[in-house]
């Protein structure tokens, strides 16, 4: 691994330099927030959990300026300018260098306690240019894996889901254009088409939103949302595989507050991955945890905190696995409540 290849490089420069620490800073610029990525040796004095920390685009225009230089410079210069150093106790003696990504700064490595005589020596000096640029490459390239499985992920995830509406978009059509529907009929099947091409139009919206693929991470949009007119709203979306597959759809609904503040795509996408699924007669009405974890889009910490507000496992446990299981029914009573 990294972390390994990093541990045995500092163990050399220990040896060679004296130097006690190797620390590894990386930047993201969406939220415009540093943390510390690596430390060969536990670090004290960090600002919150991995030291993550702020900055504003005037800091983060600064750092990248500053990270064009691309040379060793001086820890006590580096340290007023990197987010997560800015406000600790380290130690200001040693050498660093700012890191960049396709022209952008993209983080940051210190070599503590290494002698800053060291940059006087050219030698010296283009030796550990060379070894930050390997480390800024091996970074980059990794990032970069996980950037474009994140955007293969996405599509494949969005693919999946455009389905839905279009189905129902389909489906709706075909039963207005038959001979002998009323008028009524024809309205109400027009007003699903509407709905369900309003769905349809997010979802495109945000696979054009590049930014979001390359990235990985969704950002919520925080409304008011009305969320029994949003499950009322699922039937037309769903209403062709339902028929297809002779499944009556009824929506028991029993709400003490409507209106609720939350990101109306995100909500509606999870409510219709779990109907659209349930529509399909060969799909199981139990989940194990990593379905519901890639199903729903969530992060394991996301599905504790669901567990403690109330979300049954599935009990007595199957016997003769440690696999955590849930029932499908428990998730969406869970997410309607």
């Amino acid at each position: 691994s990294i972390d390994a290849g990093l541990d045995l490089l500092s163990r050399r420069l220990k040896a060679r330099y004296g130097m006690e620490n190797m620390l590894i800073t990386s930047f993201h610029y969406d939220f415009l927030s540093s943390e510390l990525e690596y430390q060969w040796k536990h670090l004290h004095g960090l600002m919150g959990k991995r030291g993550v920390v702020h900055c504003t685009e005037e800091e983060y225009e600064k750092l990248n300026q500053d990270a064009q230089i691309n040379a060793v410079q001086p820890v006590k210069q580096l340290l007023s300018v990197v987010p997560v150093f800015r406000k600790t106790d380290i130690d200001q003696t040693g050498v660093g260098i700012l890191m960049s990504d396709n022209g952008q700064y993209s983080g940051s490595i210190v070599f503590r306690d290494i002698d800053q005589d060291v940059l006087e020596k050219k030698e010296e000096c283009k030796c550990l240019e060379e070894i930050s640029a390997i480390i800024q490459n091996r970074l980059n390239l990794e990032r970069h894996d996980l950037s474009a499985k994140a955007k293969s992920d996405f599509l494949a995830r969005m693919s999946h889901e455009i389905r839905t509406p279009m189905n129902g978009i389909m489906g709706m059509t075909e039963i207005a254009l038959k001979d002998g529907q009323t008028e009524e009929r024809r309205i109400d099947c027009l007003r699903k088409i509407e709905y369900s091409s309003e769905y349809l139009l997010g979802l495109i919206n945000d696979i054009l939103d590049m930014s979001k693929i390359e990235s990985g991470k969704m950002r919520l949009i925080e409304e008011k949302c009305n969320l029994m007119e949003m499950i009322q709203g699922l039937r037309p979306l769903l209403e062709a595989k339902l028929n297809e597959n002779n499944i009556q759809y009824i929506a028991d609904i029993q709400l003490k507050n409507h209106w609720f503040m939350a990101d109306s795509l995100r909500l509606n996408q999870v409510l219709v991955n779990l109907l659209d699924k349930k529509s399909d007669t060969n799909q199981l009405e139990i989940m194990t945890q990593k379905e519901v974890l890639k199903e729903l889009n969530i992060s394991p910490n996301t599905l504790k905190s669901w567990e403690r507000k109330g979300l049954p496992r599935l009990e007595p446990p199957i016997e003769g696995t440690r696999t955590v299981y849930y029932k499908r029914g428990d998730i969406l009573k869970f997410l309607t409540i």
